[in-house]
């Protein structure tokens, strides 16, 4: 059997609470690791699927979460995968590239919730990986959202017939619109909870490694490795806290059934609470950008004329230095001259 085959069930084993079962998976994930490069890394996103699956069966509860506390805090259960792909640079980004950008197409909310359990809560030990997760973080959360918030309109805009952007509250949106199957709508009620999930990750980890708003802005992966492989630790230990889809979650249930039309509002008001502040963001990172800028540009000012300064004193100076020697010169000249009268 091709070890692609069964890496992806190895890695739901690995989130076994028998920890002899899981002890061997991971064991046998090493040993593909080591014999097998790259194998692990083009079947992560579909173990991280299988991993949710299995664990849906063992679970006695809903919602699944899918990190749990340990001794040295609240620990990933999909934790050996990544380290298993952490120490190679390349693999580890295109990793977690590919786990952020799989919350555009999930559909399944548990799922979701698992999985931003998942990213939330890795064992990040170099500078490098919180800031490039943060950065994929609002990047993706900026596009699905301004999406999700399109596909909203056009759905309430075709129900009522007029243009819902200018409504503010859920009683305006309510009284614009009939009676209608609020099942039409579900695709953007999980589409928009999977944005508002990514910003909650993306909070979560700002805080439990204190990056700074600046620090995440001027990020950029571009960098040389050097620059961002600095050890780091978390500074705040706590777990990934997401009520607002753990309450959709079990109002759902396993059958997705549809929201009232009260719900799908609330939904939809607080995307779109979430776009303003994405963009409050941009504008002040923008506004921050314009005053770095004016800052240069005076400093580069004030430096210009510095050097116009220093350039014109030199002159002056210089030109004293000639003056006084034409003095001393024509002085010796005279002097000169006097000598030789009194010879004569």
């Amino acid at each position: 059997v091709h070890p692609l085959e069964f890496i992806s069930y190895l890695v739901a084993l690995t989130t076994d609470p028998d920890s002899d079962r899981k002890a061997e998976a991971e064991s046998l994930l090493t040993q593909i690791d080591s014999k097998y490069p790259r194998f692990i890394l083009t079947q992560s996103i579909l173990g991280l699927t299988r991993s949710f699956a299995y664990q849906r069966v063992l679970a006695t509860s809903d919602p699944i979460r899918g990190a749990s506390k340990a001794y040295d805090g609240y620990r990933a259960h999909c934790s050996h995968l990544y380290s298993l792909l952490r120490d190679n640079r390349q693999e580890r980004r295109s990793f977690l590239g590919s786990f952020v950008r799989s919350f555009q197409k999930e559909t399944d909310l548990g799922r979701m919730l698992y999985l931003a359990d998942n990213l939330a809560s890795f064992s990040f030990g170099l500078l490098d990986e919180p800031l490039f997760v943060v950065q994929q973080l609002g990047s993706t959360a900026a596009t699905l959202a301004t999406e999700t918030l399109a596909e909203y309109r056009k759905v309430l805009g075709s129900i009522s017939g007029r243009n819902v952007g200018d409504l503010d509250n859920v009683d305006e949106l309510s009284a614009a619109l009939p009676e209608f199957d609020t099942k039409v709508l579900m695709r953007s009620v999980v589409a928009g909870q999977s944005c508002l999930l990514l910003l909650a990750v993306k909070a979560h980890l700002k805080l439990s490694y204190a990056l700074s708003e600046s620090k995440c802005r001027n990020y950029s992966a571009a960098e040389k490795a050097k620059v961002y492989d600095k050890p780091i630790a978390r500074k705040v230990e706590q777990p990934f806290e997401a009520i607002e889809t753990e309450a959709l979650v079990r109002e759902l249930g396993d059958g997705q059934t549809a929201l009232d039309r009260e719900r799908v509002f609330q939904c939809y008001f607080k995307l779109k609470q979430s776009i303003y502040l994405l963009q409050a963001i941009s504008d002040d990172e923008d506004d921050g950008n314009e005053a770095v800028g004016d800052e240069e540009r005076k400093e580069s000012g004030k430096s210009r004329r510095r050097s116009a300064s220093s350039a014109s004193s030199c002159v002056v100076k210089k030109r004293c230095r000639l003056s006084t020697a034409s003095a001393k010169k024509k002085k010796k000249m005279d002097a000169d001259d006097e000598v030789r009268n009194d010879a004569e």
